[in-house]
């Protein structure tokens, strides 16, 4: 992967993570009416499961992208490339 492919994946996930924020809050008043105001059963619980993990998959997400050992791997095959060659 390149530094460009690298940055644009760290953008797009960052905007990813941007719509579902704003979505979040647009649709947080609906969600008290209709989840948390009302008896939950296993839809309701997996309902909040669902929307609860999910921004937390992205933060892990970001956070994995922008770990310089993250590029760790391609660095690595290079170098076993480089290698190869020069036998």
């Amino acid at each position: 992967m390149s530094d460009l492919q690298a940055q644009q994946a760290i953008l797009v996930a960052v905007a990813s993570f941007t719509v579902l924020c704003w979505d979040h809050t647009i649709t947080f008043a609906d969600e008290v009416d209709l989840i948390w105001c009302k008896h939950k059963g296993l839809l309701g619980y997996l309902f909040l499961l669902n929307r609860y993990i999910t921004p937390l998959g992205f933060v892990v997400n970001i956070f994995a992208l922008t770990l310089p050992t993250w590029f760790r791997e391609r660095f690595v095959t290079s170098d076993l490339k480089r290698l190869t060659l020069n036998c």
